[in-house]
C-alpha cells in the first residue's frame, strides 16, 4: 500500500514537503504526489488511464511502474509491455463480437452537427476494443449513429484536466477534432461544474472555456503549405493549400462550396498519392462578407461529408487569412448544420493557437447493453 507520511515500515529517507499522513484513494492521487513504495517516497511523474480513476498506471523517475489492478489501495509493479489501457486498441485476434460485455450509459453530443457517442469514465471491460466499438456504434442504420466515439477521463479538479480519445467512425484515432473536445468540456461543465480546464488528447494539452450558449476551445497550428495538390473542379484548375491544425488539412479557395460535388472531388484528394500514406481532411472554402467564410468538408476517418469539423474551420480561416479573404481577427465559418462556429487567435500566442467556438447541443442518452 502507499501512504503520505506515517508507516509501520522503517522509513529511510524523510516524507518529503506536501505529502499527507492519511491514506488516499488512488483517484486523489496527482503528477507530482509522492507514495511510499519498497521503503521510500517515490514522486509521481505521470499517470495513464487503465479506465477509470480506481484504475491507474503510475510512473515513476527510475522506477517501475505500477498497476492499479483493483478498486483498493494496492499496486503492484507491472512490465510497461504487460500493460495496456483501454483507450488503446486490444491486440489483433481478440477482438469481441459486441464492442462492450457490460453495461454502459452514454450520451449523443453534437457540436454545430458534428455528431458522437460519448462516454464519460468508462467502467474498463476485460477487452475493451474502442476502435471495434466505433465502428459499431457509429453506424448510422445499424448502430447510434454518430462521426465518432469519445471517452473522456476526469484526470484532476484542481487544476482542471480531462483525458480525451477520440476515434472515427471506420475506428480509426483522431489526433485533433475540435467539436469532440467542445463536447467533452461541455460534459465536463454539466457533470462536474467546471467552467474553465485543460483537455488532453492524443498527448497535446487544449485549453477549454465554457460560456452560456458557447463552448471554446483551442486548436495547435503547425506546418502551413501553399499549393500541396492540384485538381480540375468542374472544369476549373484549383490548388489545395495544407494547414495542419493537430491532424491533417487541406483547403480550396472556391467560388460557390454549393457547386462542390464535396464527396467525389473530397475523396480523390483525400486519398491523393501526394498526400499518403496518411491522407488528409479536404476542405471547401468560399468568402461570405466581411470576415464571414463558408465551409464544407469531407472528413477523412468519417469517409463522407460532415456537418461541420472544428478543425476543419480553423484550417480555413488561416488559409483564408492567407489568401487575403478575411483578416487576422475573429471570423464567422458557416457550416451545413446551420450552426456556425467562430475562429480567432489566441491573445497571448496569435502565431501557434487559435480559439475555435460554437453551440454544444446534448440530444439524447440511453444504455449500451
Amino acid at each position: 500500500m502507499y501512504e503520505r507520511c506515517h508507516s509501520t515500515e522503517p522509513t529511510p529517507l524523510p516524507a518529503p514537503l506536501g505529502t499527507r499522513a492519511d491514506l488516499r484513494s488512488p483517484s486523489d492521487v496527482k503528477i507530482g504526489d509522492y507514495v511510499y513504495r519498497d521503503g521510500l517516497f517515490l514522486r509521481v511523474a505521470d499517470i495513464r488511464s487503465a479506465g477509470t480513476a480506481a484504475h491507474r498506471v503510475l510512473f515513476f523517475d527510475g522506477h517501475p511502474p505500477w498497476l492499479m489492478a483493483a478498486p483498493t489501495i494496492t499496486y503492484r509493479p507491472i512490465e510497461l509491455t504487460r500493460f495496456r489501457s483501454p483507450f488503446w486498441p486490444a491486440r489483433k485476434g481478440r477482438h469481441l463480437t459486441r464492442p462492450r460485455s457490460f453495461a454502459m450509459r452514454f450520451r449523443k453530443i453534437h457540436g454545430a452537427g458534428n455528431d458522437f457517442v460519448f462516454l464519460s469514465d468508462p467502467t474498463p471491460g476485460r477487452d475493451n476494443d474502442w476502435a471495434k466499438a466505433a465502428e459499431q456504434l457509429c453506424a448510422r442504420r445499424t448502430g447510434v449513429g454518430a462521426d465518432g466515439l469519445v471517452i473522456s477521463r476526469l484526470v484532476s479538479t484542481d487544476p482542471a484536466l480531462l483525458e480525451v480519445a477520440c476515434f472515427n467512425a471506420d475506428g480509426s484515432t483522431a489526433t485533433m477534432c475540435g467539436n469532440a473536445l467542445r463536447c467533452t468540456a461541455w460534459a465536463a461543465s454539466q457533470d462536474h461544474g467546471l467552467k474553465e480546464m485543460r483537455l488532453l488528447m492524443a498527448g497535446v494539452a487544449h485549453e477549454a472555456v465554457v460560456g452560456d450558449d458557447t463552448v471554446w476551445v483551442t486548436a495547435e497550428v503547425g506546418a502551413i503549405h501553399p499549393r500541396r495538390v492540384q485538381a480540375v473542379i468542374n472544369g476549373k484548375p484549383t490548388w489545395f493549400d495544407s494547414a495542419y491544425t493537430g491532424t491533417e488539412h487541406v483547403v480550396a479557395v472556391v467560388d460557390d462550396v454549393d457547386a462542390i460535388d464535396t464527396v467525389t472531388v473530397g475523396r480523390l484528394i483525400r486519398n491523393h498519392a501526394d498526400l499518403a500514406p496518411l491522407g488528409t481532411n479536404v476542405n471547401f472554402v468560399q468568402a461570405a462578407g466581411r470576415q464571414e467564410l463558408k465551409l464544407r468538408t469531407y472528413e477523412r476517418g468519417v469517409e463522407a461529408e460532415t456537418l461541420s469539423c472544428g478543425s476543419g474551420a480553423v484550417a480555413a480561416v488561416l488559409i483564408a487569412t492567407l489568401r487575403g479573404l478575411v483578416a487576422r481577427r475573429p471570423v464567422t465559418v458557416h457550416n451545413q448544420a446551420g450552426e456556425p462556429l467562430t475562429v480567432h487567435p489566441h491573445p497571448g500566442r496569435p502565431a501557434r493557437t487559435q480559439w475555435v467556438g460554437g453551440p454544444v447541443t446534448h440530444t439524447f442518452e440511453g444504455v449500451l447493453a
